[in-house]
């Protein structure tokens, strides 16, 4: 968590994690690399030593993508941060269109 994610994950699912940090604050960041264990649990629970687990841990996490993290999370944590910050639920919020915005 030190590095925020710099090296850990790809730099878009970096970005990804920043932004929501940066709107949600930076403890986050412990949300989004349990996300990503979650994502590579059976991958982890297959590693037969613990070397393995670091290995397969820092090769796969570069791989998941931002819909994968933005998945987990929504599935894990954003239910709990939405509420705590009275923020409505994606389905529950009315599309915005180019034209409300642009005059």
């Amino acid at each position: 968590c030190a590095r925020l994610g710099v090296g850990l994950l790809s730099p878009d699912a970096t970005l990804f994690v920043w932004d929501l940090c940066l709107i949600a604050g930076w403890t986050q960041v412990g949300a989004a690399i349990a996300s990503a264990l979650l994502l590579l649990r059976d991958g982890l629970l297959a590693c037969t030593a613990p070397a393995h687990l670091a290995d397969y841990f820092l090769l796969h996490t570069r791989q998941l993508t931002v819909e994968q993290l933005r998945a987990a999370l929504e599935r894990h944590f954003m239910p709990e941060l939405r509420a705590r910050l009275g923020v409505p639920a994606p389905e529950d919020v009315l599309p915005l269109e180019p034209s409300d915005v642009v005059s």
